[in-house]
């Protein structure tokens, strides 16, 4: 049984998704009675306290995140959280279990080893208390994220085109667009790939014109002489998807 958590701010807009904090790792969701107990002649009585029910939920960091952002603010801005558990199985009705929850955020805690991956952990309180239901569906993305997970290198085998949940490269932006240069001057290029989650990030580099103006593997272009040069930036995951920048030497 997988479950995912989806958070969404308060002040969010009718019809808005729900956002999926990434690369969660282990969430646990607790319910505790405060009950007193009191002992008599004829034995031990409790009676029953209120209901208090936690979430903690930890993840490896990914910037630009924004289900991952929507908790920091929360405790930031001091501000109640949207907080679904949801079940990513289907049950025997065909839907999904879920739970709902107005939440509080406690603790947003950060830890950025001298080396490795950027750790973060939320501990929330829920207002009064959860509420139950169910999704009919969920995305098949949403699905197989949860299943997916976060991969450290040699965790898998086999390539990108056979990962599970492979989130495919729609867009290339890069940056500057136009490069005015002389001789010798370097320029380092900027790529921007859309979305921020494709599997594969990896681009190509290539130069028109290497008399003029060439590229090397990490985008940095160097002028060689005057003339005029294309530099083509293409997308490993989809060699269709391209963007360019037009290069002068004078």
């Amino acid at each position: 049984m997988v479950k995912i958590i989806l958070v969404q701010p308060t002040d969010n807009v009718l019809g808005a998704d729900g956002l999926v904090p990434g690369f969660q790792t282990d969430y646990t969701h607790s319910l505790e009675r405060d009950n007193s107990t009191e002992a008599t002649k004829m034995g031990s009585i409790s009676a029953i306290g209120a209901l208090t029910e936690n979430m903690e939920l930890s993840m490896y960091g990914r910037k630009g995140d924004a289900g991952q952002k929507a908790i920091y603010r929360a405790i930031k801005d001091g501000k109640e959280l949207k907080v679904w558990e949801v079940d990513t199985e289907k049950n025997d009705e065909g839907t999904h279990d879920a739970k709902f929850a107005y939440a509080v955020v406690d603790s947003f805690e950060t830890t950025s080893p001298v080396e490795g991956l950027e750790e973060l952990s939320a501990s929330m309180t829920i207002q009064i208390e959860s509420a139950e239901g169910a999704f009919m569906d969920l995305p098949p993305g949403l699905i197989n994220f949860a299943k997916y997970g976060f991969q450290k290198p040699g965790d898998t085998t086999g390539d990108s085109k056979n990962i599970v949940n492979s989130t495919k490269v729609t867009g290339i932006t890069v940056t500057p667009e136009t490069l005015s240069l002389t001789p010798t001057d370097k320029q380092q290029l900027s790529v921007e790939i859309t979305p921020v989650d494709a599997s594969n990030q990896s681009v190509v580099y290539t130069s028109s014109n290497a008399s003029v103006a060439t590229v090397s593997p990490n985008g940095l272009v160097t002028a060689v002489a005057a003339g005029t040069a294309t530099i083509t930036v293409t997308s490993k995951d989809n060699s269709t998807i391209t963007d360019t920048v037009a290069v002068e030497v004078a």
